[in-house]
């Protein structure tokens, strides 16, 4: 059920890129759909700390959902205290927390044992982007 869930998230998220990338607003469904993917997530990661305890934590793909979920969250604190203003235009950007959550998707990657060469390149992903951000940083701090 969660990889439905993912999936439309996904496909909400890219709607809603598209609509701003066209400069019109995405339809306010959109959003009320998006909404309700991050309640799921809540659901399922209160679930998973409930079952398995603070054990959980300890599995990084569960710290990762947490951050997620928090992003998620501070999101929709921001746009409902910027709602209807000139903030509101300039906290648009702030939708970009919203792709956080497609990174959900490496969660159904590492589930599928079908997939092996795609969890390969998923993996190499992630070392490319650890060895960009330790460049990044060195860089800034030189």
């Amino acid at each position: 059920m969660m990889a439905g869930v993912v999936l439309i998230d996904a496909l909400l998220t890219a709607a809603d890129i598209d609509a701003r990338a066209a400069e019109r607003a995405s339809p306010p469904i959109v959003g009320t759909l998006s909404e309700m993917c991050l309640y799921c997530y809540t659901a399922e990661l209160l679930l998973v700390l409930t079952v398995k305890g603070l054990w959980a934590l300890k599995d990084w793909m569960i710290v990762l959902d947490i951050v997620i979920v928090l992003c998620g969250y501070v999101e929709l604190v921001m746009l409902r205290l910027a709602y209807g203003g000139d903030l509101a235009d300039s906290l648009g950007t702030l939708r970009v927390l919203r792709l956080a959550r497609i990174v959900r998707l490496m969660n159904l990657l590492r589930k599928s044992r079908s997939l092996k060469e795609l969890q390969k390149l998923v993996i190499m992903l992630t070392t490319c982007m650890k060895a960009l951000a330790w460049s990044f940083l060195f860089c800034f701090v030189t």
